[in-house]
This record gives structure tokens, C-alpha cells and sequence, in this order.
């Protein structure tokens, strides 16, 4: 492979790194414009899985609603953002 070719093979891949990160920016500016999120939707949110924020609510370090007693746990934007901020490391370089 010539040179020419492993340049454009590397620029192919940067170019599909951007537009994974374009989508997922895109993605989290859609949910921000929400009131409130579901627990899927806060997961995507935060980067996380469903199991891990239904067990953040469980152990008292992210606040959720249930509108019933049974029912799904509903987020609002700022407590998603107040808890990004407090504990997940990661969030301090998009900050």
C-alpha cells in the first residue's frame, strides 16, 4: 500500500470517528429539548445503561419521579446535568 492510499484509509477513519460524534451530539441536544426524560433516555444521556441509573434512584444519588407507584422514573434535564457534573469524571472535558 502506497503512501497516498494509507493517508486516505486514515482520513476515511477520522472522517467516520466525526460522524459517530456529530450523531451523538446531535443526539443528546434532542433529548436536552425535552422537559423530562425516561430512564432509557436519561441513560443515553449520561453514556450509561438503564440497570445503572434505575440503580443510581435506588441508592439515592440521582433524583427520579414516578408519576405511579410502579410506574417509569422520569428525569429532569438539570438534575441529569447537576448529577453529570457531580460524579462522572468524563464530563468535566465536554464542560
Amino acid at each position: 500500500m502506497s503512501n497516498l492510499e494509507a493517508e486516505v484509509n486514515r482520513l476515511k477513519e477520522n472522517l467516520n470517528h466525526l460522524t459517530t460524534r456529530i450523531e451523538l451530539i446531535l443526539q443528546k441536544e434532542e433529548l436536552a429539548s425535552k422537559a423530562y426524560l425516561n430512564t432509557q433516555e436519561a441513560a443515553e444521556f449520561l453514556g450509561l445503561a438503564p440497570r445503572t441509573i434505575r440503580d443510581y434512584v435506588k441508592r439515592q444519588k440521582l433524583t427520579g419521579r414516578r408519576y405511579t407507584q410502579r410506574g417509569n422514573l422520569y428525569f429532569t434535564i438539570q438534575s441529569l446535568l447537576d448529577f453529570q457534573k457531580a460524579n462522572l469524571r468524563h464530563a468535566a472535558y465536554f464542560s
